[in-house]
Order: structure tokens, then C-alpha cells, then sequence
């Protein structure tokens, strides 16, 4: 199973990532200024084709962060190095560029700390949701550079309130 796993994840290789501003959502009257949106999308490029996710405005240091390691070209061919079919597929370790597939990653890190906690009620692990990694340390502080994205069963809203 690990060995199907890693030629997975060698076959699913972030070719790229470009951040970008989404396409403004402006309200405007006479009186009033135009508001633009600050929510970034950020497009990865696998061999499978492309994902586009966004980044909250409700969790800058996160949001921030990710979008540095983006333009510094950080996230550049890195694997997909963790797949728990139904649950969530895991990249962003430095350690899994040009790894090979005996490689033990999950622990690698970019320059830097971990990222203070910023948790929102409104925000949770629904199918698609990009989320930084982190280890159980008592501040619940994440990876500066690992993230998933949640697979999984999709509910509907009356069944998570």
C-alpha cells in the first residue's frame, strides 16, 4: 500500500503555484467608496489537472504566509507527500523535492516559526478546505509550510449546524 501510495503521490507533483486577487467584488453608490475583496485564490497545478483554492481574509497570518511561499516559488514541485483516501491529501514538505520513495517526509520546514492558531467558528473542514498543517503542540500553532486539503464525504449546511 505504501509503495502504491508514493508512486501516487510521485505522479501528483505541484508543478506551480500562482497567487492572484480575485476578480474584485465592488459595491458601490455615489456616496459610498468601492470595496474591493482581499481573498486570494491560489491555483495548483498537478499532473491531474489544476485545483484552485482560496484564502480567507479571516486568517491573515495563514493566508499571508502561504501567498509569500507561493511567489518565493517555495511550493515548486514539491510532492503530495500524505494521502489518507477519504480524509485529506497532505504536501508542503521541503524535504520531498526529488525525494525518493523511501523517503520518510511530514517533517520538514521552511525558514521561520510556526504560525499562531487562528481558528474561526465559521470556518471548518468541509471537502475542499485548504488547512495548514500542524503537531500537537499546546498553542495549536501550525506548520509555516505544510497544508492539506480535505477529501471526504460532502455534507449538506443543516446537517453541520
Amino acid at each position: 500500500m505504501r509503495k502504491i501510495a508514493g508512486i501516487f503521490w510521485c505522479l501528483i507533483i505541484v508543478c506551480s503555484l500562482d497567487a492572484q486577487t480575485t476578480k474584485p467584488t465592488v459595491k458601490s453608490t455615489p456616496q459610498q467608496k468601492a470595496t474591493v475583496s482581499k481573498e486570494k485564490l491560489v491555483e495548483i497545478k498537478t499532473d491531474y489537472g489544476i485545483m484552485v483554492v482560496k484564502l480567507y481574509d479571516s486568517t491573515p497570518l495563514h493566508r499571508d504566509n502561504f501567498i509569500k511561499l507561493v511567489k518565493l516559488g517555495f511550493y515548486d514541485s514539491l510532492l503530495f507527500h500524505r494521502v489518507i483516501e477519504g480524509f485529506m491529501i497532505q504536501g508542503g514538505d521541503p524535504a520531498s523535492k526529488n525525494a525518493d520513495s523511501t523517503a520518510v517526509l511530514g517533517s520538514g520546514e521552511a525558514e521561520g516559526g510556526m504560525i499562531p492558531a487562528e481558528f474561526r467558528p465559521h470556518l471548518y473542514h468541509k471537502k475542499g478546505a485548504l488547512a495548514m498543517a500542524r503537531t500537537d503542540n499546546p498553542e495549536k500553532a501550525s506548520s509555516n509550510c505544510q497544508f492539506y486539503i480535505v477529501q471526504g464525504k460532502q455534507y449538506e449546511n443543516n446537517f453541520l449546524n
